[in-house]
């Protein structure tokens, strides 16, 4: 289920992209993962999605400002998921999928 979800999401989050180098996908996808890697960890911790929004765009947790775009999707994404979800496979899984989409 994660897959599907993902593919879906990496095209959505592509789209802006769509004449980037395998380089810079490589980079996107890796940034976009941390940020799922972060929004797992801090909803599964008891965060809301509210405060995980805000502490990925807000102080020493923000993301590079170049990617504040993506984090209310993907932060949307990972409160959807059911939290048997919420494990250290989610982010790996997003990046993989991220750089195997073309845009």
């Amino acid at each position: 289920m994660i897959r599907p979800v993902a593919t879906g999401l990496c095209l959505l989050l592509a789209a802006p992209a769509i004449a980037e180098t395998e380089a810079e996908r490589r980079e996107r996808c890796a940034a976009q993962a941390d940020i799922v890697e972060q929004a797992v960890s801090r909803r599964a911790s008891g965060a809301g999605k509210p405060a995980v929004a805000a502490a990925l765009t807000e102080g020493e947790a923000a993301v590079p400002e170049r990617y504040t775009p993506s984090v209310q999707p993907l932060v949307d994404w990972v409160f959807e998921l059911d939290p048997a979800q919420l494990t250290e496979a989610v982010a790996p899984v997003f990046e993989k999928t991220c750089r195997t989409v073309d845009p």
